[in-house]
């Protein structure tokens, strides 16, 4: 017989979760499918939760997935002590309908989400908004129901509305015009360029601007929008950067738009992103607030 011994550290419940779902299912893919999440998300979940305990709790095979004798005794202890535990939130629900829990990057959330938000706020004052920030593929962690994400669409498993397009421009820090000013745009041959993710769209942007010469692989790469947007500001170089999401640097005066008549479509959108479920009151009534501030904007 075979005890799992969780005392000193209780893995993630999502962890516990996920390998439940594929327990029951035997399949990864019918897993994903019934936790609407991708089945990349469940299968590093179920890795996780492999390497805390030291134990292979699946057996992987090209056409199915069977569980291993740790992972039979696992799913045998850790059944009553879950279900159990979904009963009693099942029973505080009606209190954590007032929770809404948005998943969004930083960037979007502090230059354009936050500064309006108190609006909503204004409308929902019993409102207990917690953000979730993420960079790549929406996870949609536990009690998690709405999500803002940049990108071209196309999330299996989730409902997916196109809020507003994307477009950018170079933006640089007053400290870098005073060394080296942008005249023209073949000055931006003396920067270093920075990067939202990958160097495509500076590729796009310097085709569309007919600007040639350019060191486009040469910059330095960020992941993280609002890292991109403070690097610029600190002087590292020129960032391509959303105009949505600078438009408060430049007012402050962080940021310098040197080339405003050379705004172009940016490669990807916003979309909101929901599971294939009904929200919540307090969601659907975000998701109402949410369109209609996009549109006041049209």
């Amino acid at each position: 017989m075979i005890i799992f011994s969780m005392a000193s550290r209780i893995p993630d419940i999502e962890l516990l979760r996920a390998f439940r779902q594929v327990a029951v299912d035997l399949s990864f893919t019918r897993a994903a499918s019934a936790m609407h999440v991708t089945q990349s998300a469940v299968s590093h979940r179920v890795k996780r939760l492999e390497r805390q305990l030291g134990k292979v709790l699946f057996r992987r095979n090209p056409h199915d997935v069977q569980l291993t004798t740790a992972g039979k005794a696992l799913l045998t202890q850790i059944s009553p002590a879950l279900e159990q535990l979904e009963r009693t939130f099942d029973h505080t629900n009606a209190q954590a309908k007032r929770v809404l829990k948005i998943e969004l990057e930083s960037a979007f959330a502090s230059n354009w989400l936050t500064p309006r938000l108190g609006d909503f706020m204004a409308k929902h004052p019993d409102a207990n908004v917690q953000f979730a920030f993420s960079t790549r593929e929406p996870e949609f962690s536990e009690g998690t129901e709405v999500a803002i994400k940049w990108g071209k669409g196309g999330w299996s498993g989730l409902r997916s509305t196109w809020l507003m397009g994307s477009e950018v421009t170079p933006m640089y820090a007053p400290s870098l015009m005073r060394e080296t000013p942008l005249k023209s745009t073949q000055d931006l041959t003396r920067h270093t360029l920075l990067h939202d993710r990958d160097t495509a769209s500076w590729r796009e942007w310097a085709k569309s601007a007919d600007v040639k010469g350019l060191m486009i692989d040469g910059g330095h790469v960020y992941d993280d929008t609002l890292a991109l947007q403070q690097a610029a500001i600190d002087g590292h170089g020129v960032a391509l950067y959303p105009v949505e999401l600078g438009q408060r640097s430049v007012a402050r005066g962080d940021l310098i738009i040197p080339f405003p008549s050379l705004v172009f479509p940016g490669p990807g959108s916003y979309y909101l992103l929901t599971k294939p479920r009904d929200l919540s009151p307090m969601a659907t009534s975000f998701v109402f607030w949410l369109e209609g501030a996009v549109r006041s904007l049209a």
